[in-house]
């Protein structure tokens, strides 16, 4: 048995840098997107195919499965990718919320939601922790807790 604790969520941003936009335009709607160039990331090395671009409102639901332009693996790539104007991301909050915060990146169709994946720390049910686990989970949870983008939501 292993205890399972929640200690935040992570969604996922569209977004693209003023340059990019300004050179091929913006989407207005989720559908718009398989006009323009994307990036893609791989979450599964199972299948080796990039992760679709999941997108709900308040009464509609859609998943894109675009061709990108460029797939990566990590998500300092992806960042990368998209900084260097390769084209539209939808990338994890928590990697691209300080670009969109000074401007080198826009949040796009920010009436369109992600589902947001709970982030959880595991650890053995035993009552009696060593010191180092217990430190790491106080340090794991405080840090969540202090980050905006990936605490308790």
């Amino acid at each position: 048995m292993i205890v399972a604790r929640r200690i935040g969520s992570s969604d996922f941003t569209l977004c693209a840098t003023p340059q990019f936009l300004k050179t091929h335009g913006t989407p207005r709607v989720p559908e718009d997107l398989a006009q323009y160039p994307t990036l893609g990331m791989i979450t599964s090395s199972g299948t080796g195919r990039a992760q679709p671009f999941r997108l709900f409102s308040d009464d509609a639901q859609t998943e894109l499965d675009l061709h990108h332009r460029l797939v990566v693996k990590d998500t300092n790539s992806y960042l990368a990718a998209g900084l260097a104007d390769l084209g539209i991301m939808h990338a994890p909050t928590y990697t691209v919320h300080e670009a969109i915060k000074s401007g080198r990146l826009v949040a796009l169709l920010q009436d369109w939601k992600t589902p947001t994946f709970p982030v959880s720390v595991l650890y053995p049910p035993n009552r009696y922790l060593s010191a180092k686990v217990r430190a790491f989970i106080d340090w794991v949870v405080a840090l969540f807790e202090s980050h905006e983008t990936l605490r308790l939501k």
